[in-house]
């Protein structure tokens, strides 16, 4: 039997090593990005026997409407900031994980973290231009990569979603 409080619906937070983005503009779209292949044998010509799991690179993206310096540096990581200013444009090479941070998805109704989804290590590795103009608010958008966390189980190595007890 369904149950109408089971619905969920509305906007979330975001949460960057504990720190909030504050304010974000449309939709957060989470996607749990898993990869598959299917599995075949010459027997059974073109059908399909098995989907076989090749892993998994979840992405959140969604986009940053206060323009702090803060934000900046989250959005992005390739630089180094000085004063108000975030510096960037490394040599190709160096490693994003480096710069990993845990991203927190936390729906504003829910009852504390509840209904939380995180990604334990996450780069933005998609970052949008941002718009100036007369027209929009100047907002910036990324798509960050959940990555592997190698300290942790097997089953467990990328991150989690939360439903409250008794769903």
């Amino acid at each position: 039997m369904s149950s109408l409080s089971n619905i969920r619906t509305g906007p979330c937070e975001i949460f960057i090593d504990g720190a909030s983005v504050g304010a974000t503009e449309g939709d957060v779209i989470f996607s749990p990005g898993m990869r598959t292949r299917p599995q075949r044998s010459a027997h059974y010509g073109e059908n399909i026997i098995d989907i076989i799991h090749m892993g998994q690179a979840p992405q959140v993206t969604f986009r940053f409407a206060e323009y702090t310096l803060a934000n900046i540096e989250a959005w992005l990581p390739e630089g180094r900031s000085s004063g108000n200013s975030r510096y960037f444009g490394y040599k190709p090479g160096r490693k994003m994980g480096d710069r990993a941070v845990r991203l927190t998805l936390r729906p504003v109704k829910a009852n504390g973290n509840a209904e939380d989804i995180v990604l334990f290590k996450a780069v933005p590795n998609e970052p949008a231009s941002i718009g100036l103009n007369s027209e929009n608010d100047r907002v910036f958008e990324a798509t960050w990569t959940g990555l592997i966390d190698a300290s942790r189980a097997d089953g467990e190595l990328i991150g989690y979603l939360r439903v409250p007890t008794g769903t």
